[in-house]
């Protein structure tokens, strides 16, 4: 059924899902995510 989804999308959703969680309890440090974003 989800044979023709693009799982890029969902692991893109899905991985701002985790970062945004991870920040708002304060497991990762803010710095680490906005220099991974940057690179």
């Amino acid at each position: 059924m989800m044979s023709h989804f693009p799982y890029s999308l969902i692991y893109a959703v899905e991985g701002r899902r985790v970062l945004i969680h991870a920040v708002a309890s304060n497991h990762i440090p803010l710095g680490t995510i906005l220099r991974s974003l940057d690179s």
